[in-house]
């Protein structure tokens, strides 16, 4: 935490990316908002570092990451972020895990 500053909250709804993020202390997730780089409290795993890597414009973008995604192969996590942010802006961000779940 910078300055005292209150953390901001980030949220893991598909269990099997939460669990990587558990797992392995980091993860590889795509979200529909561009936010800068920073601390986050994650529920159940605890303050994590959110960085962002790019936009997503195509499959590319996420080809090779999608083995640290927590799906089981890159059409599973496809289908989800599909599902999610159809006709929305993708950003792709690096998740890991600063210290234990509070």
């Amino acid at each position: 935490m910078e300055n005292g500053k209150k953390l901001g909250k980030m949220r893991f709804d598909v269990e099997c990316v939460k669990k990587m993020l558990v797992d392995c202390g980091f993860v590889f997730s795509v979200r529909s908002y561009k936010l800068e780089n920073c601390d986050v409290l994650v529920d159940g795993v605890g303050v994590c570092r959110r960085s962002l890597i790019r936009e997503v414009k195509k499959i590319d973008d996420i080809r090779d990451v999608s083995d640290f995604s927590g799906f089981n192969n890159l059409k599973e996590w496809l289908k989800v972020i599909l599902r999610m942010y159809n006709g929305k802006s993708k950003y792709l961000y690096l998740v890991e895990k600063v210290s234990g779940a509070i």
